[in-house]
């Protein structure tokens, strides 16, 4: 549906002049881009709404844009599946915020911190296909990465620190959003590695 949206609204845009029928294209990537993002945006404000989890959305959302914009990762094939696997990764911490006890709040805050923190740590970024940055480039976002989790984490232990249980959503909220993007780069990484094993036994 985002798709016909963005075509239609691109159709206009030509038939307008504004512009040209060889840039339709790459306004019909860029406006089903931004749509795709808005709804998945307004989705998951939706979901923090009627669950009354809004912080932990809020925070979902921001520490997804910043560190995973740096660290790369698994991307869905399409935008719908983007959307889904998105919006399932933001339910699925909704629920166990919600549900975990504090003892187990805290103790699956802490396992998920130093997972993230050795992963995304060592790894620091990973090079898409699709948009390939340089070796300088790669060097900067693994920096960037370093210091995005270094600050997280810290921000997180305060919460923790803090021994208030008021503070349990805003630490499990950024435990388990590092998390969940760490995990999206073993995915990806798993992949790549697999991809490179069958090249290399189908050209073998």
């Amino acid at each position: 549906m985002l798709k016909m949206i963005s075509e239609d609204f691109s159709f206009i845009l030509v038939r307008n002049r504004l512009i040209s029928e060889e840039d339709r294209e790459v306004y019909i990537y860029g406006i089903e881009l931004l749509l795709t993002g808005l709804v998945t945006t307004l989705f998951l404000i939706f979901l923090g709404i009627i669950f009354n989890q809004l912080a932990f959305t809020l925070l979902f959302m921001l520490i997804m844009v910043t560190v995973r914009g740096y660290s790369g990762g698994y991307h869905a094939n399409s935008y719908n599946r983007c959307f889904l696997v998105t919006s399932l990764g933001c339910l699925v911490g909704i629920v166990l915020s919600m549900r975990l006890q504090v003892a187990l709040k805290l103790g699956a805050s802490l396992v998920f911190l130093i997972i993230a923190l050795v992963v995304l740590g060592y790894v620091g970024s990973i090079n898409s296909f699709k948009n390939p940055k340089t070796l300088e480039e790669m060097k900067k976002r693994k920096r960037k990465v370093r210091l995005l989790i270094s600050f997280n984490a810290g921000l997180a232990g305060l919460f923790i620190l803090s021994n208030s249980e008021a503070y349990g959503v805003y630490y499990f909220a950024i435990a388990y959003t590092l998390f969940f993007i760490t995990l999206l780069m073993v995915i990806e990484l798993l992949q790549r590695r697999y991809l490179d094993e069958y090249m290399e036994r189908k050209s073998s």
